[in-house]
C-alpha cells in the first residue's frame, strides 16, 4: 500500500486514481499519482519575496529639491492648421464702462432691431359689414333666345312677398314652348361623378315651371353624362345659368324642328 508523501500515512490508491490528483484523507495534502501507482508530491517553487519599495526617500528628496531637475516649459501641441488658444489671463481686468460698451455693439441699422409694424391705423373706426340679405335669383325674359339671354346682365329682383305675388311668370314660362316656335336645344352635361354633384344638379333642375320628372331624367345619367333633348330656349338658358358655376362641362346645340 502506498503512503502519503506528506504525512507518510498509508493511503489506498485504486486504478481510477492513476494519472490524477489525489487528496490525502489524513492531512488533505494534494499529490499526483503516476501511472505506476506511485504518489508524487508536487514541488511548488517558492515565490521570490520582493521587498516593498519605499517612497519615503524619493518623496523627501522631492520636497528638498535635491534630485529634481527642472525641465523646459510645457507647451501644448497644436497642429499646423489649428488656431492656438488665446489666453485672456494676461489681459488686465478693467471695470471701466467703455469696455463694457465695446463688448456688445448693437446693429447701427435701426430697422434691424425694430419690431415689425403694420400700416393699420387703429385710430380710424373699422366698419363691420352688417347682415347681407341673400341674393335672390332674378327673373328671366323667357321670350328671348338663348344667346340674347346670356348676353344681358341680370337685373335686381324686385321685392315680392307670397301675399302679393300673382304668379304671372309661371304662366309665361308655360307658354314659352308655343311662343318661340319650332326651335329646340339639346344640352349635354358631363362630369357628374359624385353623389354631391348629383344632388346639386337635382336642386337646379327641381322647378315646377320646368314641368320635368327630375328623378326620371337623372336615371338616364350614364358615364357621368346627362343629355337633355328638346329644350326650349328659355328652359335651356335658365338651366345653363343655374349650373354654370358647378364643376360640369356643359355643351349645347340648336335643333330646328320641321313644322307640320
Amino acid at each position: 500500500m502506498a503512503s502519503c508523501p506528506s504525512c507518510h500515512q498509508p493511503v489506498e490508491i485504486l486504478d481510477k486514481h492513476l494519472g490524477t490528483l489525489f487528496t490525502c484523507s489524513h492531512c488533505n495534502a494534494v499529490f499526483f499519482v503516476d501511472w505506476n501507482g506511485q504518489p508524487e508530491l508536487a514541488q511548488h517553487e517558492p515565490e521570490p519575496e520582493t521587498p516593498a519599495e519605499s517612497f519615503s526617500e524619493p518623496a523627501q528628496s522631492f520636497q528638498n529639491g535635491t534630485d529634481f531637475q527642472g525641465g523646459q516649459e510645457f507647451v501644448p501641441y497644436t497642429p499646423d492648421n489649428s488656431i492656438p488658444e488665446q489666453s485672456y489671463q494676461d489681459q488686465p481686468y478693467s471695470s471701466d464702462p467703455q469696455y463694457a460698451e465695446q463688448a456688445y455693439e448693437p446693429s447701427q441699422d435701426p430697422g434691424m432691431n425694430a419690431p415689425p409694424q403694420d400700416n393699420v391705423s387703429y385710430s380710424e373706426p373699422v366698419e363691420v359689414p352688417g347682415d347681407v340679405p341673400p341674393a335672390e335669383e332674378a327673373p328671366y325674359d323667357f321670350s328671348q333666345t338663348l344667346d340674347s339671354v346670356n348676353s344681358q346682365p341680370m337685373a335686381e329682383p324686385a321685392p315680392m312677398s307670397s301675399d302679393t305675388a300673382d304668379f304671372s311668370d309661371v304662366t309665361d314660362f308655360a307658354n314659352a314652348d308655343t311662343a318661340v316656335g319650332p326651335l329646340a336645344y339639346t344640352v349635354t352635361i358631363d362630369g357628374i361623378e359624385s353623389s354631391r354633384l348629383v344632388t346639386q344638379l337635382r336642386e337646379a333642375m327641381t322647378d315646377s315651371r320646368f314641368g320635368w320628372d327630375v328623378t326620371d331624367l337623372l336615371s338616364h345619367v350614364g358615364g357621368g353624362r346627362l343629355v337633355l333633348r328638346g329644350l326650349t330656349p328659355a328652359k335651356a338658358s335658365v338651366l345653363i345659368n343655374r349650373i354654370k358655376y358647378l364643376p360640369f362641362k356643359i355643351s349645347w346645340r340648336q335643333d330646328v324642328l320641321s313644322g307640320s
